[in-house]
């Protein structure tokens, strides 16, 4: 009688480790998918294509295994796009995990998308404010005799100060006082 719980716990012991050890080896059998197109077992259980589909759309920059292998730690879009937000990329899935699904069937469509987006687009010109509001004869202006561009700022101020009736007087007035702003932004 004495002995009856220690037969207990090794038999208790004997059964777990010989699940552990035939439940480790891979299944070479197919994933099965719910109707939601999540895989019922795995690491991915409870990923479903929309949520890799919504992330995917708000962050097209990230690939799809990342966003697959963070949904599969974090269950949850919201907590996997402030990952995204917070760091600016997301960490690639180790060598051994497993592909979703839904990111092998769009294996060939992903090999030949990445290869267009990735020619590096023609280097652009930037302007300048005052370059894109045709102010550099007004800048001139200015730097030449700061009291003449006062006093036509202050000109341009008085006559802003009426509502005008007028749309394209109003559109002119706007312009004007965008233009006063870049400039004394200037100085």
């Amino acid at each position: 009688m004495d002995e009856l719980p220690g037969i207990i716990i090794a038999i208790i012991v004997i059964f777990f480790v010989a699940r552990y050890f035939s439940g480790s080896k891979q299944k070479s059998g197919p994933i099965s998918i719910a109707s939601d197109g999540a895989p019922t077992a795995g690491p991915l259980r409870g990923v479903s294509t929309s949520m890799i589909q919504t992330v995917h759309s708000a962050f097209p920059h990230i690939s799809l295994n990342s966003i697959a292998y963070s949904l599969s730690k974090t269950k949850s879009v919201e907590t996997t796009s402030d990952a995204i937000l917070e760091q600016g990329f997301l960490p690639e899935p180790p060598a051994g995990f497993p592909q979703h699904p839904y990111v092998e069937s769009l294996g060939p469509l992903l090999a030949t998308s990445t290869t267009a987006t990735s020619v590096p687009s023609p280097p652009t010109k930037h302007q300048s404010l005052i370059e894109r509001y045709n102010l550099t004869a007004a800048a001139r202006a200015q730097e030449k005799g700061k009291a003449r561009a006062d006093e036509n700022t202050t000109e341009i101020v008085k006559d802003t100060k009426a509502w005008n009736a007028d749309k394209s007087a109003r559109e002119k007035t706007l312009q004007d006082r965008k233009a006063k702003m870049i400039l004394e932004a200037r100085q």
